[in-house]
């Protein structure tokens, strides 16, 4: 394992453990944006801009391919987090997993790869279909890894 992971891992480690794996489920669902995570400035671009300076943006299916590199590396620092907490918070390790054992039965990243072959073929409403199933899926996930704030929401009110 080389070096920078485990420097991603160290600083993700830094802030509250879910809050950083909200936001970097929220980074996949476009909610965040994630400049400095994994994006070099000038990827992180929007279509729009590149347009205005003259570049075409990069294909439908390169930008769905992206996106499938980025969930692999979410449920890669989901894995690691994981092992991390497994003896000094095993409540939060478990919650992990949960959430990992809901992408694989989803087949997630297996989906997006799919994604990506039909945008290369042009077949966009079959693609489009598929990008909303793959979004609840998502959806899901995030929702299942804010449960545990919620519930100590809940806990500091009693």
């Amino acid at each position: 394992m080389n070096s920078r992971p485990l420097s991603r891992l160290a600083a993700l480690l830094r802030l509250p453990v879910l809050r950083a794996v909200l936001i970097g489920g929220a980074a996949l669902l476009g909610g965040v944006p994630t400049s400095g995570w994994s994006q070099s400035p000038a990827a992180a671009e929007s279509p729009a801009a590149e347009t205005e300076r003259g570049d075409s943006p990069p294909p439908l299916a390169t930008r769905q391919d992206a996106l499938a590199l980025r969930y692999k590396r979410f449920e890669d620092t989901l894995q690691q987090l994981k092992e991390y907490l497994r003896k000094s918070d095993p409540d939060r390790a478990d919650l992990l997993e949960r959430a990992l054992s809901e992408s694989k039965q989803t087949l997630i990243p297996d989906q997006l790869g799919e994604l990506t072959l039909l945008l290369e073929r042009e077949q966009l409403g079959d693609a489009i279909s598929g990008q909303e199933a793959v979004i609840q899926q998502m959806k899901r996930i995030l929702q299942l890894l804010q449960s545990e704030d919620r519930q100590s929401e809940l806990e500091k009110e009693q």
